[in-house]
């Protein structure tokens, strides 16, 4: 399938493993030039030695992004590298692990910094750098909560939709 992505830059967040290191794989395989990063060094390192070794243009930087000097730092030497943004896909976060009751005002906050805030934040580093309109993907996980917190019994059944 030709998705129009030939020599497009495509950034992806949390690129290492999982569904980033299958997103950038995907966009690599419709010819996009890859500029992936993740908090691991040495994940991230592997993953973009796979990604070469299949015949891709792999630039990778480790990055925690929702440190926004690091976040700014990866779309600069990105840009020094392809010369522009093309796509971003925030692929980085994740689901905190308890329940409402169960989890910190820490927690929730550092669960928005990672899945919203440095989404949002790496959206507004990144568009001034776009070459035309950028394409901005966001994917998080989240994992089911337990029925208690929204006011069901735990005897109660979830509803069906």
């Amino acid at each position: 399938m030709d998705l129009g992505l030939r020599d497009k830059v495509a950034m992806v967040t949390g690129a290492s493993r999982g569904l980033g290191h299958a997103m950038a794989r995907a966009l690599a395989q419709e010819g996009a030039r890859l500029s992936i990063c993740a908090r691991g060094a040495e994940g991230l390192k592997a993953a973009a030695s796979e990604l070469t070794a299949l015949g891709y243009d792999v630039f990778a930087e480790p990055a925690d992004i929702t440190d926004s000097a690091q976040a700014r730092r990866w779309v600069e030497n990105t840009v020094k590298h392809y010369g522009g943004v093309d796509i971003l896909v925030n692929n980085a976060g994740g689901a905190r692990h308890g329940t409402l009751a169960e989890l910190s005002e820490a927690a929730w906050r550092e669960s928005f910094d990672a899945n919203f805030f440095s989404a949002i934040g790496l959206a507004r580093i990144s568009r001034p750098k776009s070459k035309g309109a950028a394409a901005v993907r966001s994917s998080t996980s989240a994992r089911s909560m337990d029925a208690k917190w929204v006011g069901r019994s735990p005897t109660t059944p979830p509803r069906r939709r």
